[in-house]
């Protein structure tokens, strides 16, 4: 288009995915370990009579989505950052 000038700052849209994207996935991996602790902590010996757990390991559905989120994250994480490396 003729009359339409350049852009000033063509990346500026990448950087700030790369940002808000790299923001998320870093809270999502911190809220994991938090999540982590409280449960373990929720499932220690002195809670087992209300927690109704049985001792051993056990896997939450709210961990096993928060880790597949947390993966896609760093897939687009670096998904991004290749094709902005790129140009």
């Amino acid at each position: 288009m003729p009359d339409v000038a350049a852009a000033r700052s063509p990346g500026t849209a990448r950087a700030i995915a790369l940002g808000l994207v790299g923001a998320g996935t870093g809270a999502l991996f911190i809220a994991i370990l938090e999540y982590r602790a409280t449960i373990r902590y929720l499932w220690s010996p002195e809670f087992e009579d209300i927690a109704g757990w049985q001792s051993g390991r056990q896997t939450t559905p709210a961990l096993l989505v928060s880790v597949f989120l947390a993966v896609v994250g760093i897939i687009a994480l670096a998904t991004i950052a290749l094709r902005t490396a790129r140009g």
